[in-house]
């Protein structure tokens, strides 16, 4: 039967019983209890190292005497072992402003309390090949007040860095010497290289010194432009036009374009002025997320020195020809012919044969038409796709057949549209005039200017 479970060994037979039951000693149970036996022996451990332990072995609060020193990692560790491997913990010290520069001296795991509240101070780390691989030492600020600066021995570092600070009371920091460098062991200082995503629990004091503004990877324009995670500062490469961005909630970030990239106004895009924008290279426009994907431009400094929005659209057209202007129709309303864009920084605007095309917003216009010995006119900015009057401009009164006035008919004023439209310059005359109705030629060898229009859109 060998051992019961709970390390009793129990025998199959007994010798007196056998007897006094005239029970004759036979083979089978001869057999029978010296296999017990042989299991049961088989079962304990062999003092000689022959056998393996197969499960816990309970000691019952009982000690393992003449156990020999550990030397492999898995070896159970004797009295003299680990008095050898864990260093108790020694004496403590207290210093003051009055005691700074200190520098370790002696010491093992000693603790050295410290108190800024008089000054800045400094702790030199004793030489890490003179304190050995393994030597410790555990430094405390107890009262704060100013800065305590842990600092390595020449060009020694604490876990990669030449310096650590401790600054609010009850921070502490537990180092331990490699026998070139000091590692941290442990802190309760938060580490935020080692938190991916830290939160503070009250004012970011930076103490006089400079927050970190990260240059991350260059980002090609596309729409939605998609802000990387590896900086605060980008540079934006391309052309492509944006009019949403991709980012989370709550951030702050800049950026610097390497060329012209129209920014289009909008909900999730708000830029000053409400209007959009064109950038020229070199401008920087910071930005701040207030949601996730929404967008708002809260600083500007731009290349030319002015602000996106004293830099607004501008469409600029002109008639130009290089001899008289044309014949002018009496009495009726008719197209005033435009036949060159001078300059158009007003996304989705154009000219084509003599009908400007604007997209939706708010727009200012200044604008004139010559005409010549037309006798009374006007001219009007004319919505064709709504069949509309715009704007109206003054009227002027010039002679007419023999007589030689050149007149500017002037055009000035806002308006609205609430979706893109087509608009003419329109003229109207009480005397016809052939030729040079619309403009003179003033033989000057350069193209005669008959007409000039120039739109800026507000918003």
């Amino acid at each position: 039967m060998a051992f019961n479970g709970s390390g009793v060994f129990n025998r199959l037979y007994n010798w007196v019983t056998d007897r006094d039951n005239s029970i004759n000693i036979d083979a089978t149970r001869m057999d029978a209890e010296m296999d017990g036996m042989a299991t049961g022996l088989s079962t304990c451990i062999a003092r000689d190292g022959q056998s393996t332990i197969s499960a816990d072995i309970p000691f019952n609060n009982n000690k393992i005497t003449g156990l020999k020193d550990a030397t492999a990692a898995t070896d159970a560790l004797n009295r003299q072992t680990a008095d050898a491997r864990y260093y108790q913990i020694g004496s403590k010290a207290s210093k003051t402003s009055s005691d700074t520069p200190y520098t370790d001296v002696d010491g093992m795991f000693d603790i050295v309390s410290w108190d800024t509240s008089g000054g800045a101070c400094t702790h030199n780390l004793a030489a890490a090949a003179t304190a050995g691989d393994g030597y410790m030492r555990l430094i405390y600020l107890a009262t704060a007040g100013n800065d305590l600066t842990i600092d390595g021995n020449s060009t020694e570092t604490i876990d990669g860095s030449t310096t650590h600070v401790l600054s609010t009371a009850g921070e502490y920091v537990l180092l331990r010497c490699d026998g070139s460098n000091w590692d941290i062991i442990s802190s309760n200082a938060v580490e935020l290289s080692l938190d991916a995503s830290p939160q503070l629990g009250g004012v970011l004091e930076p103490n006089s010194n400079t927050i970190g503004w990260g240059k991350g990877a260059d980002i090609a324009s596309a729409d939605p432009l998609v802000i990387g995670t590896d900086g605060n500062f980008f540079d934006v490469t391309g052309t492509t036009g944006i009019a949403s961005m991709t980012i989370a909630a709550h951030r702050k970030f800049t950026l610097q374009f390497d060329a012209a990239v129209t920014l289009t106004h909008g909900a999730s895009l708000v830029l000053p002025g409400a209007a959009d924008f064109t950038t020229e290279a070199g401008d920087v426009l910071e930005f701040q997320s207030t949601a996730a994907n929404t967008v708002i431009c809260t600083g500007t400094a731009l290349a030319d020195g002015l602000s996106p929005a004293s830099a607004a659209a501008y469409f600029h057209i002109q008639d130009q020809q290089a001899g008289d202007g044309g014949t002018t129709t009496g009495t009726t309303w008719t197209t005033r012919p435009l036949n060159t864009s001078v300059s158009n920084t007003i996304t989705g605007a154009s000219i084509a044969t003599n009908v400007i095309t604007l997209p939706a917003g708010t727009y200012k216009l200044v604008g004139y038409s010559c005409l010549y010995q037309c006798g009374l006119s006007q001219i009007r900015l004319r919505n064709t796709s709504d069949a509309a009057t715009t704007l109206l401009g003054s009227i002027t009164e010039m002679g007419s057949g023999s007589q030689t006035e050149h007149v500017h008919c002037q055009i000035q004023g806002m308006f609205t549209l609430a979706a893109s439209k087509n608009l003419e310059l329109q003229y109207y005359v009480a005397t016809a005039q052939t030729n040079d109705g619309l403009g003179a030629d003033a033989n000057t060898g350069e193209n005669n200017v008959f007409a000039d229009v120039l739109i800026e859109k507000v918003s």
